[in-house]
């Protein structure tokens, strides 16, 4: 019986790792209008190992009521062993104050959420929730659910291929 092929990612998100806002040092655009990110120390920075195709990065402009708002939401699934490891006290007091994330997308798209060109590390991706959902499947597991949210005026930036 021939094997089958792998999976391609059809969306969201196959990489993202976080920091505390503060351990960004500066994000600057270059020529190319992509930012170059550099932090004070680049082994702060969290992956988290994300289950396939599970995990995704949204943002919603609302014009509605004035000027543009942009509310980011970064879901991050994991399996619950990674988040009994990953979201200790320490990181959740650090979470709840305030993350920087880079973000990659299927696309091969590298963001930086929770910082921007107008309100810098002001406006950070916080903590909003973990949930825990039950697998379907015997072998699914107990993936657990991590969502980090901010609203500031500006989408994400896109980040220069060589950064972190």
């Amino acid at each position: 019986m021939p094997r089958p092929a792998p999976r391609k990612p059809a969306g969201g998100i196959t990489a993202a790792a976080l920091t505390p806002a503060g351990n960004l040092l500066r994000a600057a655009a270059a020529a190319d209008g992509r930012i170059e990110a550099t932090f004070r120390d680049p082994d702060a920075l969290t992956a988290f190992p994300l289950a396939e195709q599970r995990s995704s990065y949204t943002e919603l402009l609302d014009t509605q009521a004035g000027p543009q708002r942009v509310r980011h939401e970064l879901t991050l699934v994991i399996s619950r062993e990674a988040a009994d490891a990953l979201l200790t006290p320490a990181f959740r007091r650090t979470a709840a104050a305030g993350v920087v994330a880079v973000i990659t997308m299927a696309s091969g798209e590298r963001l930086l959420a929770g910082w921007s060109p107008h309100l810098g590390t002001q406006q950070p991706l916080r903590l909003a929730c973990v949930g825990m959902e039950s697998g379907t499947k015997p072998l699914d597991g107990t993936p657990v659910a991590v969502t980090f949210t901010s609203e500031d005026v500006d989408r994400a930036a896109a980040l220069k291929p060589q950064e972190p």
